[in-house]
């Protein structure tokens, strides 16, 4: 069955007459934010699946990095405009869930299709490239503010398996 709010595929569970839970299909997300400790605010408030409202297109990525922390020892870490040299950046992991990504692009060459599909998937936790600039703000569903990063598939290190 479809959730109703954002069209994901979704289990529904009765426990009696008048009560049900939403569990969405892929589970990967939940497990991946409870172990790296990273709580994704783009979600379906129905049945707790991503709900992002932007599409990768080509071989770009969305990624919700980790927060900086609020304190590093008795040191209370401003909030930056996340800006390259703010200090909250400085302590900032490069780890991050991945939001979206885009279905891929043509070699150099324009001969062959190179599918990002497969290489990383929604929900991944992933390593990523710290330096790359392009980063926008957007409103969560907890009606916040959050720092979103995107960036090529190229730009990404690894996948956090454990």
């Amino acid at each position: 069955m479809k959730c109703g709010a954002c069209g994901t595929e979704i289990k529904i569970y009765s426990a009696d007459e008048g009560t049900s839970s939403y569990e969405p299909v892929n589970k990967k997300l939940d497990t991946n934010m409870r172990r790296c400790g990273i709580h994704v605010p783009f979600y379906c408030t129905m049945c707790g699946a991503i709900d992002f409202p932007f599409q990768a297109v080509r071989d770009v990525v969305f990624l919700y990095p980790k927060p900086a922390p609020e304190k590093v020892g008795e040191i209370i870490v401003p909030e930056g405009q996340f800006v390259g040299g703010s200090v909250g950046e400085k302590y900032r992991e490069p780890i991050a869930v991945v939001l979206s990504i885009g279905l891929g692009s043509r070699d150099r060459k324009n001969i062959s299709f190179i599918p990002t599909k497969g290489v990383v998937e929604v929900g991944d936790v992933v390593y990523y490239n710290k330096k790359v600039p392009w980063r926008m703000n957007m409103k969560g569903t907890d009606g916040k503010e959050h720092m979103i990063v995107y960036c090529g598939i190229l730009d990404l290190r690894g996948i956090v398996n454990g």
